[in-house]
């Protein structure tokens, strides 16, 4: 027996104590300590016995100073898979004491090892092991009976006494704490690991902060939302990623949760949603935006929460960081498409003014024209009448202006690339700001583009945009013109051939990843708050609309290249539109007589240098019908065209105009107006031409060639006067078609 004095069994319990605190996280390693101590302390092994979850005793873990008996040992004393209901563990469990099996009896082996199988025999692996007494000790924790601490003497004939029942009582119960300490923290470990598996499983990104607002934690969602590993986020400020507006609500909440009793909500709370719940003290909802680390950004919905410490005083907070970005943008894209539907009203509607503007003006500068050539040069009645007339050519070039706006009414016009780019600097220095520098080169022998001037430079304007939310911080932006040839598959629209002039706008700013590359010239597609930055897909609508290409480069952190592909005109073609054949008669005066002031544009349209001669009163061949809804103006188109010697036979509706003018046997020409109500001046004309094979068509419109579009096909029997109109244009149109006789 090997047993010590009183005070040295003293100092191995607690040796033994301290052995176990250190080896208290796993329950194998505080049993291994525990064997090999009583093993040493009373001899000559030792082995533990536990009951685990499904109430049967487990795998016996033993201890002897030689290995192959130590193997032998858990072989021959072990209970696993059995009940704690043999005599032995019912007497532990009821009396709470050791039980001494010393001398160890076949028929005592028998009760404490039965056989595992029905080929063992208990006394045979007992002699193997070289069993001859054994100690057992209950192990009891929070009152509840855990297994039991055995000893066993491998010696012949060897013995147990009460002093060494007393000892593995004291071993027992050291163990017995360190056991249930050391189950505690298993089960608290795989609490955590379910926790983090739950928090894992969340599709909303989860943080905790401390009171100055570092990360203590977070989850894979919340690492995958803000663009970096989770372990670097751990000690990083959660205001880094927030932007202004976010952080400034994040301080007002750190400074609220810090204070006592906790706080109510102390970010301004979101809108609430159908079906939302409200949030508890000590809680609050935000909507904010979070600055990813590639420099891109999320729109999210912030939840916060204050977590108590075991004395009451609020501690760290958490986190719930909800992805909103789609929501948002969607909201943003349904604001768009409301505000384009309106813009798209609005068009309408000043393209509707527009048009009964320049009927108004044509009457004005229609009667103004003729009472300036019945009066004496030089009057004040011919004075009043020039000074009504300019002041209709004034309003004639802001009704032009409403249509341009309301309904794209610019033309077409050869443009030389260096005086686009020379026009367009000041307007990307205005765009860009100071910080961003401006770099513009062309080849010295770039070739003119035919394009709409004011749809471009506003493509322009917008790529430029786009490069300055780009390069907050300030950067570089070139342009630069080249000419290039294209052959059939050098793009990725095979249909895209020819001469063109490309024009590549590059910038050195956040860039855009693939993802967002792919559908950066998607129609209503943006990455921006309240839906704007749609530069792209009005560049390419552009680009599209004049037979042009547009192509997307871009890389993340290194910045974007747009390549714009322009159709190249004719180097010799003129840079200005030239004045359109009677075919396509262009709005505006036409002057034909001497004008009154040389320095006023306005006044060539008024009055001859003499007073004229009364016209004689003839008879014409040429009958002239005219079709206009606003009668004052088709009375003011008669009192133009008879006294130059034409017939002219009037109707005010389209619908009866097929009737009125059934009398008229040989009409010469068809005037008529383009928009009417109940019938359209073509639906009109193709009718009179089944009538009358071959007659010539002249349309009038308030609006302009450009807005009209498909609506007016001019073939080489028709053209086309814009309103408001002059004597002059009017006479010079119809002669073409009419001659009076």
């Amino acid at each position: 027996m090997v047993t010590g004095s009183r005070s040295s069994s003293t100092y191995a319990l607690a040796d033994l104590a301290l052995a176990l605190t250190r080896g208290s996280a796993r329950v194998e390693g505080v049993c291994e300590t525990a064997t090999r101590a009583a093993a040493e302390m009373i001899g000559d092994g030792a082995a533990v016995q536990l009951v685990g979850d499904d109430d049967r005793y487990g795998v016996m873990i033993a201890y002897h100073p030689d290995p192959e008996r130590s193997r032998a040992l858990g072989e021959a004393l072990t209970r696993r898979g059995a009940a704690p209901e043999d005599p032995y563990s019912e007497s532990m469990r009821a009396t709470r004491r050791p039980v001494i099996l010393s001398p160890l009896t076949p028929e005592r082996l028998a009760d404490l090892a039965p056989a595992r199988r029905a080929a063992d025999v208990p006394g045979e692996r007992a002699t193997a092991a070289g069993v001859s007494a054994a100690l057992l000790c209950p192990l009891i924790a929070d009152n509840k009976y855990l297994g039991y601490l055995l000893v066993a003497r491998t010696t012949p004939e060897g013995a147990y006494t009460e002093a060494d029942a007393d000892l593995i009582r004291d071993i027992a119960g050291e163990l017995a704490l360190a056991l249930a300490t050391a189950r505690s923290l298993e089960r608290l470990e795989v609490s955590e690991e379910r926790f983090r598996r739950v928090l894992e499983s969340i599709p909303e990104g989860v943080l905790q902060i401390d009171a100055t607002g570092v990360t203590t934690f977070a989850n894979q969602p919340c690492a995958g939302l803000l663009g970096m590993p989770r372990e670097q986020l751990v000690g990083l400020p959660l205001s880094g990623f927030l932007d202004d507006r976010g952080q400034r609500l994040l301080a007002r909440w750190i400074s609220g949760a810090a204070a006592e009793p906790m706080p109510g909500p102390a970010l301004v709370p979101a809108p609430e949603e159908p079906g939302s719940t409200p949030q508890p003290a000590g809680s609050a909802v935000a909507d904010a935006r979070v600055v990813r680390a590639d420099g891109s950004t999320r729109s999210v919905r912030l939840c916060l929460s204050v977590l108590q410490e075991d004395h009451g005083h609020p501690g760290n907070s958490l986190c719930l960081v909800t992805d909103r970005t789609e929501q948002v943008d969607a909201r943003g894209l349904k604001r768009q498409l409301d505000h384009l539907r309106r813009l798209d009203s609005m068009g309408q509607l000043i393209g509707g003014i527009a048009h009964d503007l320049n009927n108004v003006l044509t009457i004005v500068g229609g009667s103004a024209d003729m009472i300036a050539g019945t009066a004496e040069p030089g009057s004040p009645q011919h004075q009043l009448a020039a000074e009504i007339v300019h002041a209709a050519v004034k309003g004639r070039a802001l009704a032009h202006q409403l249509l341009a706006f309301g309904r794209g009414g610019s033309r077409p016009e050869t443009i030389r690339v260096p005086d686009l780019l020379e026009d367009i600097k000041p307007l990307f220095a205005r765009t860009l700001g100071e910080h961003i520098h401006l770099d513009f080169t062309h080849s010295p022998d770039v070739w003119p583009v035919r394009a709409e001037r004011g749809p471009l430079q506003q493509a322009l304007v917008n790529l430029a945009a786009n490069a300055r939310d780009a390069m907050l911080h300030g950067g570089v932006m070139t342009a630069k013109a080249d000419n290039v040839v294209v052959a059939p598959g050098d793009l990725d629209d095979a249909s895209v051939a020819g001469r063109f002039v490309r024009l590549v706008i590059a910038d050195t700013g956040a860039g855009m990843d693939e993802q967002t590359r792919q559908r950066a010239l998607e129609p209503f597609f943006t990455t921006k708050s309240a839906a704007v930055g749609l530069g792209l897909s009005t560049a390419m609508s552009v680009l599209r609309g004049i037979g042009g290409y547009i192509t997307l480069q871009s890389e993340p952190r290194i910045g974007t290249t747009v390549q714009l592909y322009l159709p190249a005109t004719d180097p010799a073609a003129p840079t200005t539109e030239p004045r359109l054949p009677a075919t396509d008669l262009a709005i505006g005066p036409e002057p034909a007589i001497p004008a009154v002031s040389s320095g006023d544009p306005a006044a060539a349209i008024v009055a001859p240098a003499a007073p004229p001669t009364p016209a004689p009163a003839r008879t014409s061949t040429a009958h002239v019908l005219v079709v206009e809804d606003q009668p004052e103006l088709a009375q003011l188109i008669r009192r133009l065209l008879e006294p130059a010697g034409y017939t002219v036979t009037v109707s005010t509706e389209a619908e009866t105009a097929f009737d009125t003018f059934a009398t008229v046997a040989d009409p010469a020409l068809l005037i008529t107006d383009v928009v009417m109500p109940g019938m359209t001046g073509p639906d009109l004309a193709a009718a009179m031409r089944d009538r009358h094979p071959g007659l010539p068509v002249l349309f009038m419109s308030g609006y302009t060639a450009a807005a009209l579009g498909p609506q007016v096909h001019l073939d080489d029997n028709s053209a086309l006067v814009e309103k408001p109109f002059n004597r002059n244009t009017l006479l010079a149109a119809v002669e073409r078609f009419a001659k009076p006789t």
